[in-house]
């Protein structure tokens, strides 16, 4: 589908003229998660035209035909992701999208491994009603598939997932998310076993991309707003 907006999707490989773009979801200090949409000029990586935080771009998706695990680093640290491919052969267009590990990755994470075929996703971004008396609720979003957009919910429920204790750590307090990132490491590792089965020509290793080779496409290096780790359950 074409970044920001609905639009019907089908199965597609990189192709000699797929354009590229590269996806962060942002949601700090925002009033909801939003997609931003890079896309590689030159050695730069640019913002394209209405692909801007302040464009409120909700929706995103395609077919998945790509998700592996990433290590980047951030500010002199390593930083695991993951990262997931989506295309559009209406638009010749792959979005190679990065996930944060935090509420809302996890949450996108959970939902596709509850797929059992790739084809016609979409991802949309929200924030969820306030509860509790709480002034605002949780930045999360909805994984929906096919041409009725079927609800994708989540393949583990809270209880199955692993917990999130706090630490002291000298006079400060942390959220330990290292048990809850293994988990999802280990799932996305399987997961990507799943998809490229069903993709045996390899979304990121196949054909020429805007005129360069796949591997000109490297996903630049994204902190990303990880969210909240202790937000409620899928």
């Amino acid at each position: 589908m074409a970044f920001g907006q609905r639009s019907s999707q089908s199965a597609t490989q990189f192709g000699p003229n797929t354009k590229v773009y590269f996806v962060s979801i942002k949601e700090k200090d925002l009033p909801q998660p939003f997609f931003e949409i890079k896309q590689k000029v030159g050695e730069k990586y640019e913002v394209v035209p209405g692909g801007a935080v302040a464009d409120q771009l909700k929706f995103l998706g395609g077919d998945l035909v790509d998700i592996r695990n990433k290590v980047f680093k951030y500010e002199g640290k390593d930083i695991e992701s993951v990262s997931a491919t989506f295309v559009d052969k209406v638009k010749d267009e792959a979005y190679i999208t990065t996930l944060s590990h935090g509420y809302l990755g996890w949450n996108i994470m959970n939902s596709l491994s509850a797929l059992k075929t790739y084809n016609g996703i979409e991802i949309g971004l929200y924030q969820s009603k306030p509860k509790d008396g709480k002034p605002k609720g949780f930045n999360s979003a909805a994984v929906r598939q096919g041409p009725t957009g079927s609800l994708i919910y989540g393949k583990f429920k809270n209880e199955e997932l692993p917990k999130i204790p706090k630490i002291q750590v000298g006079k400060d307090v942390h959220s330990d998310k290292t048990a809850m990132i293994a988990f999802w490491t280990a799932q996305m590792e399987e997961l990507s076993k799943i998809v490229k089965a069903a993709n045996p020509a390899g979304a990121a290793t196949s054909g020429n991309t805007v005129g360069t080779s796949a591997a000109a496409h490297e996903e630049p290096a994204q902190g990303g707003d990880e969210g909240d780790p202790l937000a409620p359950p899928f």
